[in-house]
């Protein structure tokens, strides 16, 4: 008898695919071009499983995720020895970021524990190791035991410790952790986060909370223990009058500087840390033997060559000779694997349910060992996945049997061993979509069926989703815009002179470009100055009228008023963009042809929701949004993120307020009289438009 129980699935396989649809059904939705064939084409060009050649979300990548090894004391034990009390105590405070003094599964990692005895040593260090091993511990618990022993029970004014992140998110993500952490240790030492929108002042009762100094006036009349910042303000903070006074409150009390993402800096960038670490040095009154410089990584490599650069590396940056220095690696626990096996079929339905069964059917497999280890080593696409499994069949049901195997290796777990056999982590990444481009040709070879099937509304020929110069069947390829108010669909284009003929052109101007362009920084050089071009005029291309007034040789794109018989030329009809009249508002100012283009934010702001779902809830004690779950993004631009933020915002306002609404009328009865009275208004209104004259304009 078949067991009907069926192994937990992760159903990454369904919320990509409803990511990208979801992606797809915008685009074509915003684009509100009007045409039901380009419709139809670009529904079957988009739509569609990940890893597609047209498809928003890019063939997955599964990593290994790795376990780190647990060290054998917890904090409880370190207490009053390697560790304060103290600070013991505020780490084991009820909240998300409670760690626990003693229990299962408690103890700090190897790599962890070998870092505060480093630190104690009054020695630099750098942790290699990967994402979720706790890099962030690894200094900032020594870091605060270190300024809790020197404070003598008492808060002093003054910069004893430098943390400088890249990316003022990864500043704003480590609020959280200092809050929980420092502000039962308030009367004794404080943080503040120094950034761009740091505030100058505030109200004396939000100047403090907790831990935390929150502006700019209060850090520089009481300087934090610990400041947050990044590269950028602390270059300020050396230059600045104003905040000269931190500097003189702190002389000969620096004892921290933290580098987070120390791999980022490489070449040029890591020279002009070394000097700038200088610099802080000398403005703080102390010497290079004097400061610990803690340094985080991701893996960068293995190998005692790998080692002795790192440590000359994180040398140079301290000032200091490379026996002070210590490079730390993360130590990995792997499971013990059974003697290979034979290269038997794999089928995802014939496989044991618990982890133990599992175990014995794939560890010995040689195609699972194989994908396991080319996992660790960088990681592997579904696609590829498949073909190391020998998996067969439509790239679809291929891709659903390859991800049930990879879970099943994630679940398979000896009953002797702590560790399962391939856990791993997935990385998707999604395309924007930077516009769409038309071929000219409406007899084009090379078009979509539904481009020209019987009754196709559709007037050009084959739509392409990157820029290109040509078609397939050799014609020109000009980008498409729709009309803002009634989708009428326009090919956008640059009539230019070139000596004797006129010739058209892919209208140039921003092309590529999405929301984020205004953080685009000019460039003056005079070696990128932009090229001196022929005279142009802007120019749409509409379809051919019975009467047209231009005509295009395919060739070569050049415009003649009258065809020439030997030249394969186009009737086009051309027009400028107020001039179009493709309906009413056509002249209207603001209204205007806009290209299909839909960048990051747009984008992100239809998968959030959905990535948001897929998370696990995190439960509490109290009603939160969505259950309790969270999504840290991240991004390069400021004015983007900003005006991401405040859509999303927006978006939040417009779903409760529409959730009130509807709730509001389902649960109200009304009142009937008053809506007889209404209609009755309504209807003498329309009495009165019907007698009125109609206006039209001269």
């Amino acid at each position: 008898m078949k067991d009907d129980l069926t192994l937990p699935r992760s159903g990454y396989d369904a919320i990509l695919t409803r990511i990208n649809d979801r992606a797809a059904d915008a685009v074509i939705g915003k684009g509100r071009v009007r045409s039901m064939a380009l419709r139809q084409a670009l529904a079957e060009m988009l739509h569609g499983a990940p890893g597609g050649s047209n498809s928003f979300v890019a063939d997955p990548i599964f990593e290994a995720a790795r376990v780190w090894k647990r060290a054998v004391k917890c904090l409880d034990d370190l207490a009053g020895g390697l560790l304060e009390e103290e600070l013991i105590a505020a780490l084991d405070q009820t909240g998300p970021r409670r760690w626990p003094r003693r229990g299962d599964g408690v103890a700090p990692y190897v790599h962890q524990l070998r870092a505060w005895e480093v630190a104690a040593e009054q020695r630099s260090f750098m942790v290699t190791s990967g994402t979720g091993s706790g890099k962030t511990e690894c200094f900032m618990v020594p870091m605060l035991n270190d300024l809790l022993r020197q404070s003598g029970g008492a808060r002093h004014a003054g910069v004893q410790a430098i943390v400088l992140y890249p990316l003022n998110a990864l500043i704003d993500s480590q609020k959280e952790r200092l809050s929980a952490w420092m502000d039962p240790l308030a009367d004794q030492l404080s943080y503040a986060l120094y950034k761009g929108d740091t505030p100058e002042s505030l109200p004396p009762r939000q100047r403090h909370i907790g831990a935390e100094i929150r502006d700019r006036k209060t850090l520089r009349e009481s300087p934090a223990s610990v400041l947050v910042t990044n590269v950028t303000m602390l270059e300020y903070m050396l230059m600045r009058a104003q905040d000269r006074s931190i500097l003189d409150k702190s002389q000969g009390k620096l004892r921290w500087i933290v580098l987070d993402e120390a791999h980022s800096y490489v070449g040029a960038q890591a020279a002009e840390m070394a000097l700038l670490l200088r610099r802080v040095r000398e403005a703080f009154g102390v010497a290079p033997e004097d400061v610990r410089l803690a340094a985080t990584s991701a893996t960068i490599g293995e190998g005692e060559e790998t080692r002795e650069a790192l440590k000359h590396f994180l040398a140079d940056l301290a000032g200091v000779e490379p026996a002070q220095v210590v490079i730390i690696e993360g130590e990995e626990i792997e499971p013990v694997l059974p003697p290979e096996g034979n290269d038997v079929h794999l089928d995802p339905d014939k496989l044991q349910m618990d982890a133990s069964g599992l175990w014995e059917q794939l560890a010995p497999h040689p195609r699972i060992r194989q994908l396991r280890s080319t996992m660790r080593d960088g990681g592997v696409t579904l696609g590829k996945a498949g073909t190391i499994l020998g998996l067969e069949g439509e790239a679809l049901a291929r891709g659903q049997k390859t991800l049930r195997l990879l879970e099943a290796a994630a679940q398979a777990q000896a009953a002797d061993q702590s560790v399962q056999l391939a856990p791993w982590r997935l990385h998707v990444f999604h395309r924007a979509q930077g516009g769409l481009w038309a071929c000219i040709d409406p007899t084009c070879s090379a078009r979509n069926p539904a481009l020209c099937a019987e009754g196709s509304d559709w007037p050009w020929g084959a739509v392409h989703l990157e820029p290109r110069e040509r078609c397939d069947c050799g014609a020109p390829v000009f980008e498409l815009g729709a009309c803002d108010e009634c989708g009428t669909p326009w090919l956008l284009a640059e009539r230019q002179a070139v000596g004797l003929d006129e010739v058209l052109r892919p209208d140039p101007s921003e092309a590529g470009n999405d929301e984020y362009i205004l953080d685009a920084e000019p460039d003056d050089s005079e070696e990128n100055e932009a090229p001196v071009r022929a005279p142009s005029e802007k120019v749409l291309i509409g379809p051919a009228r019975e009467q047209s007034d231009s005509f295009l040789r395919l060739a070569d794109a050049v415009l003649f008023e009258r065809p020439k018989a030997e030249d394969k030329v186009l009737p086009l009809h051309l027009t400028a963009s107020a001039e179009r009249g493709c309906c009413d508002r056509a002249g209207h100012h603001g209204v205007t042809v806009r290209p299909q283009r839909f960048g990051a934010p747009f984008l992100m702001g239809n998968a959030l929701p959905l990535l948001i779902e897929a998370a696990r809830p995190n439960p509490t004690d109290q009603p939160v949004p969505f259950g309790g779950r969270r999504l840290l993004s991240f991004t390069d631009s400021r004015q983007g993120t900003a005006r991401f933020s405040a859509k999303l915002q927006q978006e939040a306002e417009r779903n409760l307020t529409r959730a009130i609404v509807y709730h509001r009328v389902q649960t109200r009865h009304g009142d009937p009289a008053k809506a007889e009275a209404l209609r009755s208004e309504v209807d003498a209104l329309r009495e009165v438009a019907a007698a009125m004259p109609a206006w039209t304009s001269v």
